[in-house]
């Protein structure tokens, strides 16, 4: 996932693939759902981000596969206790 923010527009594109999008919905007023080909989602487009998105308060989160979650959170704890 690619996240890219233009301040020149104020627009905010998530790509979820690399492929081409060839459609677009807008769900929103400001917030488009892109599909490729396949009519897949592959990224959402949000027009003057700045009135909706709180840039303050952008948090990420990395999601892991459940069963690496033992071996990072032990991994982490184990590094913090040196």
């Amino acid at each position: 996932m690619r996240l890219h923010y233009d301040p020149e527009n104020d627009s905010l594109h998530i790509y979820f693939a690399e492929k081409q999008c060839v459609d677009s919905r807008e769900v929103h007023p400001n917030v488009n759902l892109d599909f490729d080909e396949t009519g897949q989602l592959g990224g959402i487009a949000i027009w003057d981000a700045s009135q909706i998105i709180n840039w303050s308060r952008l948090e990420f989160e990395s999601l892991r596969p459940s069963d690496q979650l033992d071996d990072y959170y032990g991994a982490n704890q184990q590094e913090g206790a040196e």
